[in-house]
């Protein structure tokens, strides 16, 4: 062999050997390799709090890496583009054994609803109820706008997790976050995850309803049982519809944030009426 070939043949292999070395366990299995082993099922998971309004929950999932299964962790993302939805990713059992269906963003009109058997939920239930929250300290406000989050008990690692409060910028204007709350259930506690929504739009006057009689006097209720010790109970009133007063009974509710306070509905005299100030929550 010539010493020019011999010189060629050797930069190739020296050029092969400085490549990276692939293993079968990091490749992914959205290429449609099967693995005889089932995964198991998905794990709960503490949901935090929501960045903002655009943000998406992408649910931890199993993968196959280096020869079991890998639990990788839920998170928040951004949609890569306008009305974009999140396909989560998923578990095809065929008959020579389980394939990795990897999840993508896919354009809302193009997407097919997934079977029922692949949903995957990240409800929490825990069957003692969670402690009573700690004393926090809120230190002032670190720039104009920003807005309170208090903390909460999450749920990770078979235990109660003390989320701090923290300030933070709300992710557009006019919004207000809903605390994370823990819901009583027949069956345990459920935590419900905080998320920001706007605001209600309050009533303008122009919206106020004047009546020259008298409202009755309020009815005597009878108050079933609290669904929760985070439930509020929102007394009955009357209203005005269809020119008479028709009674709305009370309820249980959900304050929107820990330090709420319900102002209740109640009939003022204006001297030429009797006018409706609205419920609500501040």
């Amino acid at each position: 062999m010539s010493l020019k070939k011999l010189c060629v043949l050797g930069f190739a292999l020296a050029s092969l050997t400085a490549l990276p070395a692939l293993h079968a366990g990091d490749v992914s299995l959205s290429i449609g390799v099967a693995i005889r082993t089932a995964p198991p099922p998905p794990r709960n998971e503490v949901v935090v709090v929501r960045p903002s309004l655009r943000h998406v929950w992408i649910p931890g999932c199993w993968i196959w890496k280096k020869d079991r299964h890998v639990w990788i962790a839920g998170r928040w993302d951004l949609p890569p583009r306008e009305h974009a939805v999140y396909i989560p990713p998923r578990w095809d059992h065929r008959d020579d054994g389980y394939v990795f269906i990897d999840g993508r963003w896919q354009d809302a009109d193009n997407v097919s609803p997934a079977p029922a058997s692949t949903a995957n939920t990240t409800e929490i239930i825990v069957s003692q109820p969670p402690p009573a929250p700690r004393p926090e300290t809120i230190t002032s406000k670190p720039f104009p706008g920003a807005e309170w989050i208090s903390g909460y008990w999450g749920w990770g690692n078979g235990a109660y997790i003390w989320n701090a409060g923290r300030w933070v910028e709300p992710p557009a204007p006019n919004t207000d976050f809903i605390e994370p709350h823990w819901e009583a259930r027949d069956n345990g506690y459920a935590l419900c995850p905080g998320f920001w929504q706007e605001k209600s739009p309050q009533p303008s006057a122009s919206a106020q309803i004047y009546v020259t009689e008298p409202p009755p006097p309020p009815r005597v209720e009878v108050i079933i049982k609290r669904p929760s010790r985070n439930h509020v109970w929102i007394g009955g009133y009357w209203h005005w519809q269809g020119g008479r007063y028709v009674w709305i009974d009370g309820h249980w509710d959900l304050r929107p944030h820990r330090h709420a306070v319900y102002d209740a509905p109640r009939w003022e005299n204006h001297g030429h009426g009797f006018v409706l100030i609205e419920g609500r929550w501040r």
